[in-house]
């Protein structure tokens, strides 16, 4: 932390929620905690910034700190840096109207920011524009808001946008200044975990899913060595062997994925990882590769088991993958986790039960079923106010053809369909260290995804 100026506190905070409940915010990434939560990276990255400017701040991560918010209310902060989501909005702006009571400058971040500041700056001061970080250092620094491209801000009653805003050298970012970030448990050994953002960016266009419209269309890699770097510093200086390398399709460039692994091996760093990817940007090569690396998981996004839905939802992808993909990782000896979605624009339940027909002849690891989530920022937003339906696990938000009370009983059961089979609960015990890190996940995605 840089030395304290009374008269510039930064304030970074991923706030809580008053109903108690966690969520997942980083990123693209937007929803109900399941078995864990992801890392505040890029909140991270900004505290790192701003350190390396000399610009004091305090970051706090209150979906996996349980207390202390009230005392940081009793705070003077110059400006926070407020990280928010459709699903938390109502709170969000709550500390938001807290922190303005002692005088400081709101400014809000993420997806939602990006997507709906005409809303966002009825109750926030500035609202950033896709990519936070470099913005948020210009406006710690105080530099003129109207030349600080990346951010919308109110000129009277009228909303200005500036220039938009694209890192195109990732290498240029500090690592996340984990000293400042909690400790963060991976579910399936209980051991501390963090994630390494290797790539942003996303050339796919599938309409549930709002990475093309916060981060581009355009995949932006960091470079080899720079991952590294980053891996040794989080084993020697915080002893985290357990990674989740965060990207919106990691397997897209194979010859990145392939080069990564081998400095990986060559180094002999001895790390567990996990990554998400599609079914048809994986081969048996490139899985063996990785598992020789330390990957122990993939998480593939398939989400329908009809065409029609396929095409019409933009996700241009060949059923037939996913089974592939399947047999590859468990011919690799890596585990898989396939992603499902229920409840598509007018879909039938008969287009459903296709879906858990494919996720039942898939032969993975685990699965997950979410509910179709008109996200802003993602083709499916259709500007529905209660932003508080907007959550995967949430079937209030229905757009599909069957009645909510089907769509609620459809994803329960497929969760029991799926992992009341004893060949698919042997799988999940076995991904798990010790049967009580299943359980308490288990518990952890029911109370997420079946109540």
């Amino acid at each position: 932390m840089a030395s304290e100026n009374l008269k510039n506190r930064i304030l970074i905070i991923n706030p809580p929620t008053f109903d108690k409940k966690q969520y997942i915010k980083e990123g693209r990434c937007e929803s109900k905690k399941g078995g864990q939560l992801t890392p505040q990276i890029t909140l991270g990255i900004i505290s790192a910034l701003l350190t390396r400017d000399g610009i004091y701040n305090e970051l706090y991560d209150f979906m996996a700190e349980s207390s202390g918010f009230q005392e940081i209310l009793k705070k003077r902060y110059d400006k926070a840096f407020i990280n928010i989501s459709a699903p938390t909005y109502e709170s969000d702006k709550q500390v938001a109207h807290l922190l303005k009571r002692s005088g400081c400058t709101t400014i809000s971040l993420g997806v939602l920011s990006t997507a709906l500041p005409e809303l966002v700056l009825e109750d926030f001061d500035v609202a950033i524009l896709g990519e936070p970080e470099i913005a948020a250092l210009e406006i710690s620094k105080g530099e003129k808001i109207s030349a600080i491209d990346g951010i919308a801000y109110k000129n009277g009653t009228r909303i200005i946008k500036n220039e938009s805003r694209k890192i195109e050298n990732l290498d240029m970012l500090p690592f996340p200044d984990r000293d400042m970030l909690p400790v963060y448990l991976n579910p399936r050994t209980g051991r501390p975990f963090t994630a390494i953002k290797v790539e942003r960016g996303c050339p796919f266009s599938c309409s549930f899913c709002t990475a093309p419209f916060y981060y581009g269309k355009k995949p932006r890699y960091r470079s080899i060595g720079n991952v590294i770097s980053e891996i040794e510093l989080c084993k020697s200086k915080y002893r985290i062997n357990d990674f989740f390398f965060l990207s919106d399709t990691f397997t897209i460039n194979q010859g990145y994925v392939k080069e990564l692994c081998e400095k990986i091996i060559e180094k002999d760093l001895n790390i567990s990882w996990t990554c998400n990817s599609r079914v048809d940007t994986i081969t048996q090569e490139l899985a063996y590769i990785m598992q020789k690396a330390g990957c122990y998981l993939i998480s593939f996004g398939v989400e329908s088991g009809t065409e029609r839905i396929i095409k019409e939802n933009m996700k241009n992808l060949d059923l037939s993958k996913a089974k592939t993909a399947a047999d590859i990782c468990s011919n690799a000896g890596i585990k898989s986790m396939m992603y499902y979605i229920l409840g598509f624009p007018n879909e039938t339940k008969q287009e459903m039960e296709n879906t858990l027909r494919l996720s039942l002849n898939v032969r993975s690891d685990l699965a997950r079923f979410f509910v179709a989530t008109p996200l802003p920022g993602s083709r499916l937003y259709n500007n529905r106010p209660n932003l508080s339906e907007l959550n995967l696990s949430d079937t209030s938000c229905n757009l599909s053809g069957v009645p909510e009370k089907e769509l609620k009983e459809m994803v329960r059961k497929a969760y029991l369909s799926w992992y009341l089979r004893p060949s698919s609960l042997l799988k999940a015990l076995w991904t798990f260290e010790t049967p009580w890190h299943f359980i308490k996940t288990a518990l952890d995605y029911a109370l997420a995804y079946m109540t």
